[in-house]
């Protein structure tokens, strides 16, 4: 769950998830059926560090970075302090927005372009989501230099 939810929203989206124990479905023409007997939820990112946590000394920082914003969770004795996080409307795109416009070097532009075009999928729903990103992307680009 992202990590400003957890607290607020983990009981009634644990409910959620348990409202049908038994689930049936079919994937690559193969039937499946799933019994839930329980689960656990997690602040973003967490999971990532879960099985390092005895390498933890004293307080960390955990920050998961995506591409349009950083989750940002303390870690404090080996336990996450979720009423210690939040998140930064800044990811790598940001950055590399960020990058694209103070940098005086054109090829690193064209670097830096080529880089947020191959970050995400190909195709959703049958659209070339790469082409729609990078037209967006150029977009802002154009905004940025003008």
């Amino acid at each position: 769950m992202p990590l400003t939810w957890i607290r607020k929203q983990r009981e009634n989206f644990r409910s959620y998830l348990l409202c049908a124990p038994d689930v049936q479905y079919r994937f690559n023409a193969k039937e499946y059926s799933i019994h839930f007997t329980g689960c656990s939820l997690y602040p973003q990112g967490y999971p990532a560090i879960v099985n390092r946590l005895g390498d933890f000394k004293g307080t960390n920082l955990l920050a998961d970075i995506g591409n349009g914003t950083m989750n940002i969770l303390y870690v404090n004795n080996k336990k996450a302090v979720e009423n210690r996080c939040w998140t930064e409307k800044f990811g790598v795109n940001q950055c590399m927005l960020s990058e694209m416009k103070n940098t005086g070097d054109i090829a690193r532009k064209r670097i830096y372009d080529r880089i947020l075009e191959r970050c995400v999928p190909v195709r959703i729903n049958n659209q070339n989501i790469r082409e729609q990103i990078a037209s967006e992307s150029m977009k802002q680009a154009k905004n940025l230099f003008s």
